[in-house]
């Protein structure tokens, strides 16, 4: 015995309810923002530079590295860009601005890395103490 159904069940209803509501809370998760974030500026895998952006503010800063290659970097309250480059290819630049913990820009022939990451200030930085 077959019946069309034309209407949704309160079942079908409710599972459509939970998708949704999960989706929202997922976006909603990802553009939260509160989190401290620690920018690290490598060359040849060694730290030269380290900003933390929330002490930024309103400003701006613009930096120059000059190794074998030049590259020029913006660091902003809300993200990291790579404005210029004298490599051949421009990944670094074409990358744009990173926003996110766990991202990062990297130049190969330049041997050069700008990454973000998580910062408290209230961690010594030593993750476990073995012995």
């Amino acid at each position: 015995m077959r019946t069309d159904r034309k209407y949704f069940r309160l079942i079908d209803l409710s599972v459509l309810i939970l998708i949704i509501a999960v989706s929202v809370f997922s976006i909603l998760i990802q553009f939260k923002h509160s989190e401290k974030l620690l920018c690290t500026v490598r060359h040849d895998g060694e730290i030269v530079d380290s900003f933390v952006l929330d002490d930024i503010k309103d400003n701006e800063i613009i930096r120059q590295y000059s190794y074998e290659k030049d590259i020029k970097i913006k660091v902003e309250s809300d993200g990291v860009s790579v404005i210029s480059s004298t490599c051949d290819d421009k990944i670094c630049v074409k990358t744009g601005k990173i926003h996110y913990s766990g991202q990062s820009i990297v130049c190969l022939p330049c041997r050069f890395s700008v990454s973000l990451d998580s910062f408290d200030e209230n961690t010594s930085g030593i993750d476990a103490v073995v012995g």
